[in-house]
């Protein structure tokens, strides 16, 4: 999964950090949680056609007998994204899928576009082109005999948690959704919260924290003013180059890797997917939710803090008149779901938990409600 987080900073100015650090604490750990075969459960290979020539390769988990079971569609968060959401040695999406179908539930979870068995580009895919690949999935769910189309649920995790709530927005036929470490703040302003949280938490002094936050601001800017990507980027490298006159030595060398990759980060801002996610605001489809919601954070998040962004969930869910949500916020445990330290992106790799316990719990319980 947290490449989700990763592939989230990766398309902005974070790149140079993310990068270093997720190469840097790149080790293996026994994970006691991965699932090992052979499951106590069937699993089955299912290719899901999107349109256009693309087909989506993913899994398929069922109990044993006839069915129809209740499913929960499993969506990664941003980026690249293979069908078990994988960073280093874990596997989120898999332990999730594991633990649902050994409670009665199936699941389906795929890679994305250009990732693993599926076609595509998913460099090219834009946040309408995710969103309808999980629509699409959701149909494919509807049609199947094992499946009971009534209680088809959804789990979020990150990105995920975004197109969770779109797809209950535009549907009256999601059973449920679960939304882990979801975004629920209008883009620009969730983005710029994260960043600064994450640079501050790698060592960046205030004064750093600033300049590359308004540099950031301002390329931004550059993006949504511009239509023509090349045009755009160009703008960016003046932006920069006007930041980095300004600076001191001391500066530069803090901001070195950003400003050395400018055409990196750049190409990946004037993205479709990034040029739409600068201006949208989750509360447009949150107050159209109409299904039960299972919400839950770390307060340790530092991608998406709770203190934050529960509010707007809330408030969100309550306009739109919504009140069966629940939302849970756990004692240290970061944006992967993990126990940690301090919550930085730079430690996800390195805990040797995949999913914390609790999290499992909560949604353990909540489902089998949901479910019956």
């Amino acid at each position: 999964m947290k490449k989700i987080i990763f592939n989230f900073l990766l398309a902005t100015s974070l790149v140079p950090f993310a990068s270093n650090l997720w190469a840097d604490n790149l080790v293996n750990n026994d994970i006691h949680q991965e699932p090992q075969k052979p499951y106590p459960y069937i699993e089955e290979e299912v290719s899901i056609n999107v349109g256009e020539g693309v087909t989506l390769a993913g899994t398929l988990t069922r109990p044993e007998g006839k069915g129809p079971f209740p499913v929960v569609l499993l969506l990664a968060g941003s980026g690249p994204e293979d069908r078990n959401e994988t960073f280093g040695a874990h596997h989120p999406l898999l332990v999730y899928a594991d633990n649902f179908t050994r409670m009665g539930i199936a699941t389906l979870r795929y890679d994305k576009r250009g990732v693993g068995g599926s076609g595509g580009d998913e460099s090219k895919a834009t946040f309408e082109d995710d969103a309808q690949d999980a629509m699409t999935a959701v149909a494919f769910l509807r049609k199947r005999e094992d499946i009971n189309p009534l209680k088809i649920g959804l789990l979020g995790t990150s990105e995920g948690g975004l197109l969770s709530y779109k797809l209950a927005a535009r549907s009256k036929n999601i059973a449920f959704i679960i939304l882990l470490g979801a975004p629920c703040l209008e883009g620009e302003k969730a983005i710029f919260l994260q960043h600064s949280l994450v640079w501050k938490s790698i060592g960046m002094s205030d004064r750093v924290v600033s300049i590359q936050a308004n540099m950031e601001r301002d390329c931004f800017e550059d993006i949504k003013n511009e239509k023509d990507d090349a045009i755009a980027l160009a703008k960016i490298k003046k932006t920069v180059e006007a930041y980095r006159s300004k600076m001191t030595d001391d500066d530069q060398t803090a901001l070195k890797s950003t400003l050395d990759t400018v055409d990196q980060w750049g190409k990946a801002l004037e993205s479709p997917f990034w040029r739409y996610v600068f201006t949208y605001d989750p509360k447009d489809d949150l107050q159209k939710v109409k299904s039960p919601v299972l919400a839950i954070w770390g307060d340790k998040d530092l991608l998406a803090p709770p203190s934050e962004h529960r509010p707007a969930l809330e408030a969100a869910l309550g306009f739109g008149g919504n009140t069966n949500y629940t939302v849970k916020v756990f004692s240290g445990v970061n944006h992967a779901m993990q126990h940690c330290k301090t919550g930085s992106p730079s430690e996800f790799i390195n805990l040797p938990e995949t999913v914390a316990p609790e999290v499992l719990q909560i949604i353990d319980e909540w489902v089998e409600k949901q479910a019956k």
